[in-house]
């Protein structure tokens, strides 16, 4: 995701495993800054540590979260215009 739409600047977590990937999410940009930047299928991209096309990344543990996939999308996007 980052490699397309260039470095994410805020990530959220909420819950355990949410939390795991954020930690993964972190080790993959160690790693890719130590490599020289972010690979897009075998193939280098150039570096787009200024370009943030997304600004906030929120991930949710679905233990942490149980009422989203009963919820529709219009009311989903509703809650995430209150985070």
């Amino acid at each position: 995701l980052q490699a397309v739409f260039g470095v994410i600047p805020n990530i959220r977590s909420k819950g355990l495993g949410a939390k795991k990937v954020l930690q993964k999410l972190f080790k993959l940009r160690i790693e890719e800054d130590a490599n020289g930047g972010p690979e897009l299928n075998g193939f280098k991209t150039p570096q787009q540590q200024t370009r943030h096309d997304i600004d906030t990344l929120v991930i949710i543990d679905r233990e942490v979260d149980l009422v989203s996939p009963l919820v529709t999308p219009l009311t989903y996007e509703g809650l995430m215009d209150e985070l």
